[in-house]
């Protein structure tokens, strides 16, 4: 199937304009020809004819092919200004569509622009609306599906629990957890689909990362944090990071060598490193990938998570305006969480 590549609408007007001007011109210069030719071959000697033609041409090109040249000059930079000041109107539309927020409503109504491209815009709304309704009923499904598996799951734990003490009690426990885990994080996500950041609310880095490792035994026993500044404040939501470096150093403690340190640096760009020493393998490239996509895991058989917590980080990331970085070698695993400094 032959693509269709993009043209310049601008460059399209100019050349057929040109192209339709040279050819009125050679066809108004051939009647006009024809016209002269006719008079002097009824009119006039061969002498007289040679004369008239000479002072033709010489008059035709002076006073029409010149003023015609100039006109056509001054026609193409009225068209080329013309059309380029309209395609600005396309391009601030084109800059509304890619700034909507699906969680507002979309007004191109105050946006200037040719009513000649009203119907890709009318189209451009159906389609958002219709995309906003799914992502609500999609958003109300899950929400609806986590909190109604809180009762059979809260009466599932309540009868195991009963049980006498043994091996199969404890297995059905780790699996009911991990069922429960499941749920919490799909109800989480949920939540945080529409989560944005109010421009009021500042977090100190340090404070909540050293808090986090501090008042944590395993975290103080497996992690390590490195600053090079004492206090990083950013535009962020507290309780929402809190969620977001649990998941993280959660992952990275669970994935780490045996008798090493998850270390956590703090550095002056604003930017957090969650360092983990790690046993490389063959599908790295396959983890760098799809790491932060949901329900993925790289080992199901090796970790018994859901595969939602580093979506969730995604998620949250995304909502502080910052970026991750992840990094991986034959020694280390690196995520780093860049933040813009306020």
């Amino acid at each position: 199937m032959k693509k269709n590549k993009p043209y310049s609408l601008l460059t399209k007007i100019l050349f057929k304009t040109s192209l339709v001007s040279i050819l009125t011109l050679l066809i108004a210069g051939m009647i006009i020809g024809i016209g002269f030719v006719n008079d002097l071959n009824s009119n006039h000697s061969i002498e007289q004819k040679d004369i008239y033609i000479d002072l033709f041409l010489s008059e035709t090109f002076e006073h029409v092919y010149i003023v015609f040249i100039i006109s056509f000059i001054i026609m193409t930079a009225f068209i080329y200004i013309t059309v380029k000041n309209s395609l600005k109107d396309v391009n601030n539309i084109s800059e509304l569509v890619k700034n909507i927020n699906l969680y507002k409503k979309i007004n191109f109504g105050n946006i200037k622009r040719p009513k000649e491209i009203d119907p890709l815009i009318n189209s451009i709304q159906t389609s958002f609306e219709k995309i906003k309704k799914d992502i609500k009923q999609r958003k109300e499904f899950i929400d609806n599906a986590a909190h109604e598996l809180n009762t059979p799951l809260a009466i599932l734990r309540a009868n195991i629990e009963g049980l006498n003490k043994n091996k199969k009690k404890k297995d059905l426990l780790i699996d009911l957890e991990l069922i429960e885990n499941t749920t919490a994080q799909l109800l989480r996500l949920s939540q945080i689909e529409n989560f944005k950041i109010k421009k009021n609310e500042k977090v100190d880095l340090v404070s909540l990362l050293e808090k986090k490792v501090n008042f944590n035994k395993i975290y103080e026993n497996e992690t390590l944090i490195k600053k090079d500044i004492e206090s990083l404040t950013i535009n962020g939501n507290a309780n929402y990071l809190d969620i977001c470096f649990k998941n993280l150093i959660d992952n990275a403690i669970f994935n780490k060598k045996k008798n090493s340190k998850v270390i956590i640096t703090i550095k002056k760009d604003a930017s957090v490193e969650i360092i983990n020493q790690y046993n490389a393998g063959k599908n790295n490239n396959q983890l760098y990938k799809n790491i932060f996509k949901k329900f993925w895991r790289a080992d199901k058989n090796k970790y018994p998570g859901s595969g939602l917590g580093l979506s969730i980080v995604k998620r949250i990331v995304d909502a502080h305006n910052a970026k991750l970085y992840p990094s991986i070698n034959k020694k280390t695993f690196i995520i780093k969480v860049q933040f813009t400094l306020i």
